[in-house]
C-alpha cells in the first residue's frame, strides 16, 4: 500500500463549501478525480488546526 499525505497547519476551511462551489476547489476536485481514476482513494479533511489531503493506493492499483 502507498499512502501520500500532504498536510499544513493553517486555519482550515469548510470542505463541503469549497467542494460544492463551482469557482473554488477546482484543484482539489481534479486531484480527487485523478486519484480515483488511478484506482486510489482520496481523503480531504480540514479544521482550525490545518488541512490534510491523502491519496491511498492498494497493491492492486499500483500494479496496473
Amino acid at each position: 500500500m502507498l499512502i501520500l499525505d500532504i498536510e499544513d497547519n493553517g486555519c482550515g476551511f469548510d470542505v463541503d463549501q469549497v467542494l460544492n462551489s463551482p469557482r473554488s476547489g477546482l484543484g482539489l476536485t481534479h486531484m480527487r478525480e485523478r486519484i480515483e481514476q488511478l484506482g486510489g482513494q482520496w481523503l480531504l479533511s480540514s479544521s482550525a488546526s490545518g488541512t490534510l489531503v491523502r491519496a491511498q493506493f492498494d497493491r492492486k492499483a499500483l500494479l496496473t
